[in-house]
């Protein structure tokens, strides 16, 4: 070729500026670029672009070859002149289409063949179906919200987000992850417990051949958002009330306690009759328990229950003497009767056994005013004794002086 152009700059003296156009006639025509306006398409008519590296004349779309799988397609008749030329088809079917230049087909100016080999363009994928979308792959995501997929094996081409529609108008969607056939939302703002629906409206979006789908509405499977759970709250510790009750000696429970401290002094007095010999005297109870104050709560004193058996007559009238000797003193009893007795209604009483037991006094009022009291009720007792031991000496004296008399 280089060889070809010299010969023919100096055969026919062509000037420098006119080397290249030598050049590329001595070549032919060749191919520049070839490609189609659409990599996916539905449309009923295909476009490619073909570029050369000179201008042709009288270029037609016999010499543009056809190849794919998209069956039906025709050339679309033209006849033009240039560098650039727009190849149309039509007719085709869903397939696969690309369009060439065989080689040495084309014929420059200078006649010579091009190009030096066949030249393609990329394929156009045509589809003219709807469609096949999908709707699921619902899944919940936790604090009320889930997430659902769109899907084509055709691709998607936009993301209409507002063709959604729910059971609740507080749903809410929102585009997550984008991916060529698939599509992933976010949902919030949806009640939990109670079943959901995604639905689509028809012919709402388009695949990447620019086909609107789906044909019609859509609807997804339910699903149920489970409730949001709360942390289990600390328990609260339960106060626990150990009141503890301290009762404190007072004057009045002083006062209640010296009764028995003077109930104390009968068998004493008892035993002081017996032994300056005016008889057995009055009958003391069989037990006389005094209970000991504790430092924590006054307590009172505690008699038997047996005591409560004897009465003590309101009058004399119930005495019985029994004279079995003028020499001796009369033995009386019934100064006390018990209950038993009055109602056994016996005409001779047998006299009870006489137990003394000697008490120990163990605790003296704490009140001074008790201590006082309880020594003017002592002296007043002795004076009492002394008096009565004094009238029954006197008796005593005139019965054995009767009976002396009555003797002689």
């Amino acid at each position: 070729m280089f060889i070809r152009a010299l010969i023919a700059t100096m055969t026919f003296a062509v000037p420098l500026s006119q080397v290249p156009h030598a050049l590329a006639a001595a070549s032919g025509p060749g191919v520049a670029t070839m490609f189609p306006l659409q990599t996916y398409s539905s449309a009923s008519v295909q476009h490619f672009n073909v570029i050369f590296e000179e201008s042709l004349t009288g270029v037609t779309e016999q010499q543009i070859m056809i190849d794919g799988t998209a069956p039906g397609c025709t050339r679309v008749p033209f006849r033009a002149s240039g560098v650039v030329f727009d190849v149309a088809v039509s007719g085709c079917g869903d397939g696969d289409i690309r369009v060439g230049v065989a080689m040495n087909s084309l014929r420059d100016s200078l006649g010579n063949l091009g190009p030096a080999a066949a030249v393609w363009s990329d394929y156009t994928h045509i589809s003219h179906a709807i469609p096949n979308f999908g709707l699921g792959g619902l899944r919940d995501t936790g604090n009320g919200t889930f997430e659902f997929h769109l899907y084509a094996p055709t691709g998607i081409l936009t993301t209409n987000v507002s063709a959604f529609q729910f059971d609740y108008p507080t749903c809410v969607a929102s585009q997550a992850v984008y991916n060529s056939t698939d599509i992933t939302y976010s949902v919030s703002g949806c009640p939990v417990a109670v079943p959901l629906n995604v639905k689509l409206d028809p012919y709402s979006f388009f695949d990447w051949y620019a086909n609107a789908g789906p044909a019609s509405q859509m609807v997804s499977p339910p699903i149920t958002l489970a409730s949001a759970v709360l942390p289990a709250p600390m328990p609260v510790p339960t106060p626990s009330l150990s009141a503890v009750a301290t009762v404190s000696p007072s004057p009045a429970a002083s006062l209640s306690a010296s009764p028995s401290a003077t109930s104390s002094a009968a068998p004493a007095t008892a035993t002081i009759a017996q032994m300056i010999g005016l008889g057995a005297g009055p009958t003391p109870p069989d037990e006389l328990v005094t209970a000991k104050p504790e430092a924590s709560a006054p307590t009172a004193s505690v008699t038997s229950p047996k005591d409560s058996v004897t009465a003590p007559l309101a009058s004399d009238s119930g005495l019985v003497t029994m004279p079995s000797n003028q020499d001796e003193p009369a033995r009386s009893y019934g100064t006390q009767r018990t209950t038993t007795d009055i109602l056994q209604n016996e005409t001779t009483p047998t006299a009870p056994p006489q137990i003394y037991k000697p008490v120990e006094l163990k605790s003296e009022p704490n009140n001074p005013w008790m201590k006082i009291a309880g020594g003017v009720v002592t002296a007043i007792g002795l004076v009492a004794l002394a008096v009565s031991a004094t009238k029954l000496r006197t008796r005593m004296r005139v019965k054995r002086t009767s009976g002396v008399r009555v003797a002689i």
